[in-house]
Protein backbone atom coordinates (compact mmCIF):
# COMPACT_ATOMS: atom_id res chain seq x y z
CA UNK A 1 0.00 0.00 0.00
CA UNK A 2 1.32 3.14 -1.30
CA UNK A 3 1.46 6.45 0.74
CA UNK A 4 -1.54 8.13 -1.37
CA UNK A 5 -3.45 5.27 -0.59
CA UNK A 6 -3.32 5.47 2.93
CA UNK A 7 -3.52 9.35 2.63
CA UNK A 8 -6.80 8.66 0.67
CA UNK A 9 -8.14 6.28 3.19
CA UNK A 10 -7.16 8.23 6.36
CA UNK A 11 -8.78 10.94 4.39
CA UNK A 12 -12.36 9.15 3.65
CA UNK A 13 -12.29 8.24 7.43
CA UNK A 14 -11.99 11.45 8.59
CA UNK A 15 -14.78 12.89 6.42
CA UNK A 16 -17.11 9.75 7.31
CA UNK A 17 -16.21 10.28 11.22
CA UNK A 18 -16.85 14.30 11.15
CA UNK A 19 -20.09 13.83 8.96
CA UNK A 20 -21.70 11.62 11.78
CA UNK A 21 -20.25 13.72 14.35
CA UNK A 22 -21.79 17.07 12.94
CA UNK A 23 -24.98 15.52 12.47
CA UNK A 24 -25.21 14.47 15.69
CA UNK A 25 -23.66 17.88 17.33
CA UNK A 26 -26.57 19.31 15.22
CA UNK A 27 -29.84 17.30 16.39
CA UNK A 28 -28.91 17.98 20.15
CA UNK A 29 -28.29 21.64 19.71
CA UNK A 30 -32.06 21.17 18.04
CA UNK A 31 -33.01 19.40 21.69
CA UNK A 32 -30.90 21.62 23.81
CA UNK A 33 -33.00 24.52 22.31
CA UNK A 34 -36.48 23.27 22.25
CA UNK A 35 -36.01 22.06 26.32
CA UNK A 36 -34.77 25.91 26.71
CA UNK A 37 -37.36 27.14 25.04
CA UNK A 38 -39.56 24.99 27.20
CA UNK A 39 -37.88 26.82 30.17
CA UNK A 40 -38.11 29.91 29.21
CA UNK A 41 -42.25 29.81 28.84
CA UNK A 42 -42.63 27.78 32.42
CA UNK A 43 -40.55 30.98 34.11
CA UNK A 44 -42.41 33.61 32.65
CA UNK A 45 -44.88 34.80 34.33
CA UNK A 46 -48.49 34.94 31.49
CA UNK A 47 -51.13 36.69 33.03
CA UNK A 48 -53.89 36.29 30.14
CA UNK A 49 -55.69 33.10 29.13
CA UNK A 50 -55.09 33.58 25.52
CA UNK A 51 -51.22 33.42 26.80
CA UNK A 52 -51.58 30.69 28.91
CA UNK A 53 -53.28 28.41 25.93
CA UNK A 54 -50.83 29.62 23.51
CA UNK A 55 -47.89 29.26 25.83
CA UNK A 56 -49.70 25.50 26.38
CA UNK A 57 -49.71 24.90 23.10
CA UNK A 58 -46.22 25.57 21.92
CA UNK A 59 -44.86 23.27 25.18
CA UNK A 60 -47.13 20.92 23.43
CA UNK A 61 -45.39 21.41 20.09
CA UNK A 62 -42.04 21.58 21.52
CA UNK A 63 -42.01 18.05 23.47
CA UNK A 64 -42.98 16.77 20.24
CA UNK A 65 -40.42 17.96 18.69
CA UNK A 66 -38.17 17.09 21.08
CA UNK A 67 -39.55 13.09 21.28
CA UNK A 68 -38.72 13.33 17.39
CA UNK A 69 -35.20 14.34 17.03
CA UNK A 70 -34.36 12.11 20.26
CA UNK A 71 -35.66 9.43 18.30
CA UNK A 72 -33.37 10.68 15.10
CA UNK A 73 -30.55 11.23 17.28
CA UNK A 74 -30.93 7.18 18.46
CA UNK A 75 -30.95 5.96 15.08
CA UNK A 76 -27.78 7.89 14.25
CA UNK A 77 -24.95 5.69 13.52
CA UNK A 78 -22.12 5.15 16.14
CA UNK A 79 -19.50 6.81 16.29
CA UNK A 80 -16.61 5.48 14.15
CA UNK A 81 -13.57 4.71 15.41
CA UNK A 82 -11.02 7.25 13.99
CA UNK A 83 -7.09 6.25 14.69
Amino acid sequence: MDYEQMKREKAARLEEYNNTYSEQIRFQGYINSLEMDNENIRDSEITTNRGKRRAKKLTKINEKDIKRYKKVLASLPPLPEFK
